[in-house]
């Protein structure tokens, strides 16, 4: 489980923590994105694609391998399970967490 929890200083220390420590720090989460216009893709069997008019990014094989865009944060559960992700898969993460968690406000890094 991972949960979300307040500390002075108004950051959430379960979602945001800067990954450049570790040597050239790749997300890893399953599933592409396009990295300047995130999860607006389209995919088949052996494509994926953005669907965003003239981006041209398109990937070839299985979609679901780990994402290959720089890490920008560190993804810590309470029981452990640490992921690094990059920031689009970090704020999708956030968005979702926080709507299973009513009394949790999401804080992008910045």
């Amino acid at each position: 489980m991972i949960r979300f929890f307040r500390v002075s200083g108004g950051s959430h220390p379960a979602v945001v923590r800067p990954a450049a420590q570790r040597r050239n720090p790749v997300c890893g989460w399953a599933g592409v994105i396009c990295p300047e216009h995130g999860f607006a893709l389209a995919t088949t069997a052996d494509w994926t694609w953005c669907t965003i008019q003239d981006c041209g990014r398109f990937w070839l094989g299985d979609h679901q391998n780990d994402c290959p865009e720089p890490a920008a944060v560190l993804l810590t559960g309470t029981e452990g399970g640490d992921r690094l992700l990059c920031a689009a898969h970090a704020e999708r993460a956030g968005r979702e967490l926080a709507e299973h968690h009513p009394g949790t406000r999401y804080d992008q890094a910045g």
